[in-house]
Protein backbone atom coordinates (compact mmCIF):
# COMPACT_ATOMS: atom_id res chain seq x y z
CA UNK A 1 0.00 0.00 0.00
CA UNK A 2 0.99 3.78 -0.21
CA UNK A 3 3.32 4.67 2.21
CA UNK A 4 2.62 8.22 3.87
CA UNK A 5 3.88 11.06 1.94
CA UNK A 6 5.45 14.57 2.97
CA UNK A 7 3.55 17.59 3.37
CA UNK A 8 5.40 18.94 0.14
CA UNK A 9 4.23 16.18 -1.87
CA UNK A 10 7.37 14.53 -1.80
CA UNK A 11 8.07 10.09 -2.59
CA UNK A 12 11.33 8.49 -2.16
CA UNK A 13 13.36 6.56 -4.92
CA UNK A 14 12.24 3.24 -3.85
CA UNK A 15 8.16 3.97 -3.35
CA UNK A 16 9.12 6.05 -7.12
CA UNK A 17 10.52 2.67 -8.70
CA UNK A 18 7.55 0.91 -7.13
CA UNK A 19 4.77 3.02 -8.66
CA UNK A 20 6.88 3.78 -11.99
CA UNK A 21 7.58 -0.09 -12.50
CA UNK A 22 4.25 -1.06 -11.24
CA UNK A 23 2.78 1.17 -14.76
CA UNK A 24 5.34 -0.11 -17.05
CA UNK A 25 3.76 -4.00 -15.86
CA UNK A 26 -0.06 -2.63 -16.15
CA UNK A 27 0.40 -1.05 -19.49
CA UNK A 28 2.37 -3.51 -21.34
CA UNK A 29 0.62 -6.87 -19.97
CA UNK A 30 -2.67 -7.25 -22.34
CA UNK A 31 -3.74 -9.58 -19.18
CA UNK A 32 -4.26 -6.36 -17.03
CA UNK A 33 -6.04 -4.45 -20.02
CA UNK A 34 -8.86 -3.60 -17.28
CA UNK A 35 -6.75 -2.28 -14.39
CA UNK A 36 -5.48 0.20 -17.20
CA UNK A 37 -8.79 0.93 -17.79
CA UNK A 38 -9.44 1.19 -13.99
CA UNK A 39 -6.71 3.15 -13.34
CA UNK A 40 -8.06 6.35 -15.32
CA UNK A 41 -11.80 5.99 -13.46
CA UNK A 42 -13.18 8.06 -10.90
CA UNK A 43 -15.92 6.22 -8.79
CA UNK A 44 -17.44 9.32 -6.91
CA UNK A 45 -20.52 8.73 -9.01
CA UNK A 46 -20.75 5.34 -9.51
CA UNK A 47 -23.54 4.43 -7.04
CA UNK A 48 -25.44 6.92 -9.17
CA UNK A 49 -25.05 5.03 -12.58
CA UNK A 50 -22.30 7.98 -13.94
CA UNK A 51 -19.20 6.60 -15.33
CA UNK A 52 -16.44 9.26 -15.51
CA UNK A 53 -12.45 8.98 -16.50
CA UNK A 54 -10.03 11.29 -14.97
CA UNK A 55 -8.75 14.16 -17.41
CA UNK A 56 -6.56 15.91 -15.29
CA UNK A 57 -3.80 15.34 -11.76
CA UNK A 58 -3.35 18.68 -10.13
CA UNK A 59 -0.06 19.97 -8.15
CA UNK A 60 -0.43 22.89 -5.62
CA UNK A 61 1.65 26.03 -7.29
CA UNK A 62 4.02 25.77 -4.38
CA UNK A 63 4.98 22.66 -5.97
CA UNK A 64 5.42 23.80 -9.43
CA UNK A 65 7.47 27.51 -7.89
CA UNK A 66 9.85 24.87 -6.29
CA UNK A 67 10.64 22.82 -9.44
CA UNK A 68 11.25 25.45 -11.63
CA UNK A 69 13.12 27.34 -8.66
CA UNK A 70 15.49 24.09 -8.86
CA UNK A 71 19.06 25.62 -9.47
CA UNK A 72 20.94 24.24 -12.89
CA UNK A 73 17.09 23.05 -14.15
CA UNK A 74 16.56 22.79 -17.91
CA UNK A 75 13.56 20.55 -17.86
CA UNK A 76 10.94 19.06 -15.94
CA UNK A 77 10.23 15.23 -16.74
CA UNK A 78 6.71 13.93 -15.98
CA UNK A 79 6.50 10.13 -15.19
CA UNK A 80 3.81 8.09 -15.01
CA UNK A 81 2.42 6.15 -11.97
CA UNK A 82 -0.13 3.24 -10.63
CA UNK A 83 -0.16 3.96 -6.45
CA UNK A 84 -2.32 1.09 -4.64
CA UNK A 85 -3.61 2.62 -1.64
CA UNK A 86 -5.56 1.43 1.73
CA UNK A 87 -9.75 0.68 1.27
CA UNK A 88 -11.45 4.10 1.12
CA UNK A 89 -15.21 4.19 0.75
CA UNK A 90 -15.39 4.39 -3.42
CA UNK A 91 -12.04 2.38 -3.62
CA UNK A 92 -11.30 -1.35 -2.26
CA UNK A 93 -7.81 -2.02 -1.01
CA UNK A 94 -5.01 -2.28 -3.87
CA UNK A 95 -7.38 -0.38 -6.73
CA UNK A 96 -4.89 1.22 -8.73
CA UNK A 97 -4.74 4.70 -9.32
CA UNK A 98 -2.94 6.65 -12.13
CA UNK A 99 -1.09 9.36 -10.67
CA UNK A 100 2.09 11.56 -12.06
CA UNK A 101 5.72 12.13 -10.67
CA UNK A 102 7.19 15.62 -11.55
CA UNK A 103 11.10 16.42 -11.27
CA UNK A 104 13.42 19.07 -12.38
CA UNK A 105 16.71 17.31 -14.48
CA UNK A 106 19.67 19.91 -15.88
CA UNK A 107 21.43 19.85 -19.51
CA UNK A 108 23.08 16.87 -18.51
CA UNK A 109 20.04 14.79 -17.91
CA UNK A 110 20.90 14.69 -14.40
CA UNK A 111 18.18 14.71 -11.87
CA UNK A 112 18.40 17.92 -9.71
CA UNK A 113 15.25 17.70 -7.68
CA UNK A 114 12.94 15.74 -5.52
CA UNK A 115 10.14 13.27 -6.54
CA UNK A 116 7.08 15.71 -6.54
CA UNK A 117 3.52 13.53 -6.78
CA UNK A 118 0.20 14.83 -7.90
CA UNK A 119 -2.72 15.37 -5.45
CA UNK A 120 -4.26 12.07 -4.10
CA UNK A 121 -8.31 12.73 -6.18
CA UNK A 122 -9.47 9.37 -4.80
CA UNK A 123 -9.35 10.60 -1.36
CA UNK A 124 -10.82 13.74 -2.04
CA UNK A 125 -14.04 12.88 -3.03
CA UNK A 126 -16.10 13.94 -0.27
CA UNK A 127 -14.12 17.81 -0.46
CA UNK A 128 -16.60 20.70 -1.40
CA UNK A 129 -15.27 23.15 -3.60
CA UNK A 130 -15.83 26.81 -2.01
CA UNK A 131 -19.11 28.76 -3.69
CA UNK A 132 -18.50 32.40 -4.12
CA UNK A 133 -20.86 34.49 -1.58
CA UNK A 134 -22.40 37.95 -2.72
CA UNK A 135 -19.85 40.67 -3.04
CA UNK A 136 -16.41 38.25 -3.35
CA UNK A 137 -14.38 39.39 -5.56
CA UNK A 138 -13.26 36.57 -8.26
CA UNK A 139 -9.53 35.55 -8.98
CA UNK A 140 -8.47 38.01 -11.92
CA UNK A 141 -5.51 36.62 -13.74
CA UNK A 142 -3.31 39.68 -14.35
CA UNK A 143 0.15 38.26 -14.86
CA UNK A 144 -0.19 36.95 -18.42
CA UNK A 145 1.62 37.61 -21.23
CA UNK A 146 0.05 39.99 -23.90
CA UNK A 147 1.63 37.89 -26.92
CA UNK A 148 1.34 34.19 -27.74
CA UNK A 149 4.67 32.57 -26.38
CA UNK A 150 6.68 29.93 -27.26
CA UNK A 151 4.85 26.57 -25.69
CA UNK A 152 1.58 28.07 -25.63
CA UNK A 153 -1.19 26.19 -27.36
CA UNK A 154 -4.01 27.77 -29.55
CA UNK A 155 -7.17 27.14 -27.20
CA UNK A 156 -8.95 25.19 -29.93
CA UNK A 157 -5.67 22.43 -30.53
CA UNK A 158 -6.08 22.00 -26.65
CA UNK A 159 -9.89 21.36 -26.20
CA UNK A 160 -9.39 19.02 -29.43
CA UNK A 161 -7.07 16.63 -27.37
CA UNK A 162 -8.96 16.83 -24.22
CA UNK A 163 -12.03 15.92 -26.03
CA UNK A 164 -10.25 13.24 -28.03
CA UNK A 165 -8.99 12.05 -24.70
CA UNK A 166 -13.36 12.66 -22.82
CA UNK A 167 -15.62 13.42 -25.49
CA UNK A 168 -18.88 15.59 -24.47
CA UNK A 169 -21.30 12.98 -22.71
CA UNK A 170 -18.97 10.11 -23.63
CA UNK A 171 -15.89 8.22 -21.00
CA UNK A 172 -14.56 5.60 -23.29
CA UNK A 173 -12.18 3.01 -21.62
CA UNK A 174 -8.70 3.98 -21.75
CA UNK A 175 -6.49 0.97 -23.87
CA UNK A 176 -3.27 0.20 -24.02
CA UNK A 177 -2.92 1.12 -27.24
CA UNK A 178 -3.50 4.66 -26.70
CA UNK A 179 0.14 4.40 -24.88
CA UNK A 180 1.92 2.66 -27.20
CA UNK A 181 4.13 5.38 -29.63
CA UNK A 182 6.67 4.96 -32.20
CA UNK A 183 9.35 4.42 -30.00
CA UNK A 184 7.34 2.10 -27.65
CA UNK A 185 5.25 2.43 -23.98
CA UNK A 186 5.18 5.48 -22.89
CA UNK A 187 6.79 5.84 -19.45
CA UNK A 188 6.06 9.86 -19.40
CA UNK A 189 6.75 13.18 -21.20
CA UNK A 190 9.88 15.55 -20.73
CA UNK A 191 9.09 19.43 -20.45
CA UNK A 192 10.53 22.68 -21.24
CA UNK A 193 11.34 24.42 -17.78
CA UNK A 194 9.45 27.00 -19.63
CA UNK A 195 6.01 24.61 -19.66
CA UNK A 196 6.31 25.21 -15.71
CA UNK A 197 7.00 28.47 -15.67
CA UNK A 198 4.74 30.34 -17.97
CA UNK A 199 1.54 28.60 -15.99
CA UNK A 200 2.83 30.24 -13.09
CA UNK A 201 2.23 34.42 -14.90
CA UNK A 202 -1.55 33.33 -14.61
CA UNK A 203 -1.42 34.01 -10.45
CA UNK A 204 -3.63 36.66 -9.81
CA UNK A 205 -1.83 39.56 -8.41
CA UNK A 206 -3.68 39.28 -5.11
CA UNK A 207 -3.03 35.66 -4.51
CA UNK A 208 0.47 34.39 -3.39
CA UNK A 209 1.88 31.12 -4.16
CA UNK A 210 1.07 29.24 -1.41
CA UNK A 211 -2.69 30.35 -1.42
CA UNK A 212 -3.03 30.13 -5.40
CA UNK A 213 -5.48 27.55 -7.80
CA UNK A 214 -3.32 24.57 -8.28
CA UNK A 215 -1.75 23.73 -11.68
CA UNK A 216 -3.21 21.14 -13.50
CA UNK A 217 -1.74 18.53 -15.61
CA UNK A 218 -4.29 18.17 -18.37
CA UNK A 219 -5.01 14.34 -20.80
CA UNK A 220 -5.48 14.64 -24.27
CA UNK A 221 -4.90 12.22 -26.95
CA UNK A 222 -3.06 13.34 -29.74
CA UNK A 223 -4.62 11.89 -33.38
CA UNK A 224 -2.50 11.35 -36.34
CA UNK A 225 -1.52 9.03 -39.36
CA UNK A 226 1.64 7.24 -38.86
CA UNK A 227 4.40 6.74 -41.73
CA UNK A 228 3.28 3.23 -42.87
CA UNK A 229 2.93 1.40 -45.91
CA UNK A 230 -0.01 -0.61 -44.35
CA UNK A 231 -3.42 0.47 -44.52
CA UNK A 232 -3.78 4.09 -43.02
CA UNK A 233 -5.43 3.87 -39.33
CA UNK A 234 -5.80 6.38 -37.21
CA UNK A 235 -3.11 6.81 -34.18
CA UNK A 236 -4.36 8.06 -30.95
CA UNK A 237 -1.59 8.55 -28.36
CA UNK A 238 -2.11 9.63 -24.78
CA UNK A 239 -0.47 13.29 -24.12
CA UNK A 240 -0.15 15.80 -21.17
CA UNK A 241 -0.74 19.55 -20.90
CA UNK A 242 -0.36 22.05 -18.59
CA UNK A 243 -2.29 24.66 -17.35
CA UNK A 244 -3.21 27.25 -14.44
CA UNK A 245 -7.32 27.50 -13.45
CA UNK A 246 -8.59 29.95 -11.54
CA UNK A 247 -12.37 30.62 -10.24
CA UNK A 248 -12.90 26.75 -9.17
CA UNK A 249 -16.25 27.03 -8.53
CA UNK A 250 -18.74 23.69 -9.70
CA UNK A 251 -21.94 24.29 -10.68
CA UNK A 252 -22.69 21.18 -12.59
CA UNK A 253 -25.98 20.24 -11.80
CA UNK A 254 -26.54 17.94 -9.28
CA UNK A 255 -22.99 17.84 -8.21
CA UNK A 256 -22.54 20.94 -6.00
CA UNK A 257 -21.48 18.52 -3.41
CA UNK A 258 -19.48 16.00 -5.39
CA UNK A 259 -16.37 18.60 -6.23
CA UNK A 260 -14.06 16.44 -8.36
CA UNK A 261 -16.75 14.48 -10.11
CA UNK A 262 -18.17 18.05 -10.99
CA UNK A 263 -14.78 19.18 -12.12
CA UNK A 264 -14.04 16.18 -14.02
CA UNK A 265 -17.42 17.24 -15.94
CA UNK A 266 -16.65 20.31 -16.78
CA UNK A 267 -12.65 20.18 -17.02
CA UNK A 268 -12.69 18.84 -20.83
CA UNK A 269 -15.73 21.46 -21.56
CA UNK A 270 -14.94 24.81 -20.19
CA UNK A 271 -18.27 26.26 -22.08
CA UNK A 272 -20.10 24.42 -19.81
CA UNK A 273 -18.59 26.44 -16.64
CA UNK A 274 -18.26 29.72 -17.27
CA UNK A 275 -17.15 30.99 -13.66
CA UNK A 276 -14.09 28.55 -13.98
CA UNK A 277 -11.29 30.81 -16.01
CA UNK A 278 -8.90 27.78 -17.78
CA UNK A 279 -6.49 30.43 -18.82
CA UNK A 280 -3.49 29.13 -21.35
CA UNK A 281 -2.09 25.39 -21.67
CA UNK A 282 1.55 24.77 -22.18
CA UNK A 283 2.75 21.29 -24.21
CA UNK A 284 6.92 21.31 -25.91
CA UNK A 285 6.71 17.72 -24.35
CA UNK A 286 9.05 15.23 -26.00
CA UNK A 287 7.95 11.59 -25.76
CA UNK A 288 9.84 9.27 -22.95
CA UNK A 289 10.87 7.25 -24.95
CA UNK A 290 12.99 8.34 -26.59
CA UNK A 291 13.93 11.05 -24.94
CA UNK A 292 13.88 10.08 -21.21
Amino acid sequence: MVKPITPSGIIQQSDFDTYANDWINIVTDESKANELRDCFRYNGLKSKGIKQNINFVKFSALQIAQLVSTVGASNIKARFLIIRDNKTDLYPAGYPHFALALFATDNLNGRLSAYYVSSFYWLLQDAAEPTQTEGEVLDSPTGLPSEFTSGQLPDALATYWQQNWSPPGEDPDAKQDMFDSTYGYLRGYTFELNDFVMPLASIPANKSIDTASPIRINFGLHQYYPATTDVQELNSTFGLMVSYTSNLKFKAAGLEKHAMAAELATSANPDSNPAADVDVFYDLANPCPPKC
